[in-house]
């Protein structure tokens, strides 16, 4: 038998004796003498290991034990908190609630106010939750306080305590991928770039010699050449500064090109973008007659899947279908692929995610739909596919530094309606009509095509994804 209520009884019944000052051993005060607790020293130990000197002193009938640093009023409080388990919080005594608590060694408390906290979190105090939280080591208070931070970052980036940061803290704030900034993005990282030099102009004399490494988290590549030029590069503080008006410099010479000495990384959540294709008109599509009439369109569309939702982003230059995409970097290239007329085509469009603006791009060498594309260090190669005048083994590259589309080696044979993927820095095709089940594996390193085992059944018309470091068709 057991009975589980028994703690909480005797714990009540060890608080009754308290306030009637029975069996009591020692007599918690604070450094005024203002509050005096007659208490146990077997209940304070048991609570909190702050207490464990007082079993030490023995010998004497009653002592005294003075706690210092801790506010009258929630020494109380806290004491009582031993007896009884509970304690009041709200806004005016959270904090010398945690400070005291600290003191005393009762992370109970501290966890209980951490979560007060996190109930309260807006973009007013977000700020201050932050450091509160990494003075107690409150984990997940610091998650809500830096979601707040980014949820709200233009507000926030505007206020006091923003202006008071630490480098550290700043520069954790500021390189997080999850600010919402200002649509379109060029705009919100150039919101990045003046919220760091408020920051810097709040106290210049003393944070000018961490210009170099707080800028470091902008992500400049993403700006509108335009504002780099004349908002950047331009800024006193970056022509001081060998390293950073060089790092600009090099931006602003790189953007025509669409190609950066290091990778991208593009705030905010991860989308899936649709481009183009073909869909069935059904007023003028008889399966009695055995054909589907279709219609070409361009929409662009994006897949937000952490609120399961599309929405239109914005339409391509012209309509496509059997063509291919790829992101690299803030850019999606749209290559190739059928036109209007049911030509195909070699075109090759380039839409800036972080300026939301197309831009032409060199055409393909050679007119191809039904191919595949893929990204590998930076260059673009397109694989195979259908041309006007036949299927093809071509494979052609972009080097986005040249702007210039350059033969790689063929493949072994022809092939189109095939799916491929990147698979550890080599390109990997499979299959393609007529259900072809051979692999390839393409080594850009040495420009070479070698035979994979082939898969256990033939297809074409598929896709490849890699997750988890295995390649999937599918």
């Amino acid at each position: 038998y057991s009975d589980p209520s028994l703690p909480s009884k005797m714990m009540k019944h060890f608080n009754d004796l308290r306030h009637h000052k029975k069996f009591v051993d020692v007599i918690v005060t604070s450094p005024s003498k203002k509050i005096r607790l007659d208490c146990h020293s077997l209940v304070l130990s048991s609570g909190s290991n702050f207490f464990e000197p007082i079993l030490s002193l023995g010998g004497d009938a009653e002592c005294e034990f003075e706690v210092t640093e801790v506010k009258e009023g929630v020494l109380e409080a806290l004491v009582s908190f031993i007896y009884t388990g509970k304690v009041g919080v709200n806004n005016h005594n959270v904090s010398k609630l945690m400070q005291g608590s600290d003191r005393m060694q009762l992370s109970e408390i501290i966890e209980g106010c951490a979560e007060y906290l996190e109930t309260t979190t807006n973009a007013h105090n977000c700020v201050q939750h932050r450091s509160i939280a990494i003075d107690y080591k409150c984990n997940k208070l610091k998650e809500t306080a830096m979601s707040c931070i980014a949820e709200h970052f233009s507000q926030v980036s505007r206020s006091t305590d923003f202006l008071l940061l630490s480098v550290g803290g700043l520069i954790e704030v500021m390189t997080s991928n999850d600010l919402h900034l200002d649509a379109p993005l060029c705009e919100g990282e150039m919101s990045v770039f003046n919220a760091i030099r408020r920051w810097i102009s709040h106290d210049e004399e003393n944070r000018k010699t961490h210009v170099d490494e707080v800028m470091s988290v902008v992500r400049f590549p993403l700006m509108n050449q335009q504002k780099l030029i004349d908002h950047v590069i331009s800024d006193l503080l970056v022509m001081e500064s060998d390293a950073l008006c060089g790092l600009v410099t090099r931006v602003i010479s790189q953007k025509p090109f669409h190609a950066f000495d290091e990778p991208v990384y593009m705030r905010g959540n991860e989308y899936i973008i649709t481009l183009g294709g073909s869909s069935p008109v059904s007023d003028i599509t008889s399966e009695e007659r055995g054909y589907t009439a279709v219609a070409y369109n361009q929409h662009v569309t994006v897949y937000d899947a952490t609120h399961d939702r599309f929405h239109e982003l914005t339409t391509l230059p012209e309509t496509r279908a059997l063509h291919c995409a790829v992101a690299c970097d803030q850019y999606v290239f749209v290559v190739g692929g059928f036109d209007s007329y049911s030509c195909i085509v070699n075109n090759v469009h380039c839409f800036d995610l972080a300026s939301g603006i197309w831009e032409d791009m060199p055409h393909l060498k050679i007119k191809r739909a039904c191919f595949s594309l893929h990204v590998v260090s930076g260059f673009l190669y397109a694989v195979g596919g259908l041309t006007p005048n036949g299927y093809t083994s071509s494979v052609e590259r972009l080097d986005r530094s040249r702007k210039t589309w350059e033969l790689a080696a063929a493949l072994p044979s022809t092939r189109y309606r095939h799916a491929g993927c990147v698979y550890k820095g080599e390109v990997l095709v499979t299959g393609g009509c007529e259900k072809l089940d051979s692999v390839l594996s393409y080594n850009p390193k040495v420009n070479e095509w070698k035979k994979c085992k082939p898969m256990n059944v033939g297809r074409d018309s598929h896709v490849m994804a890699v997750a988890n470091d295995k390649a999937f068709v599918i």
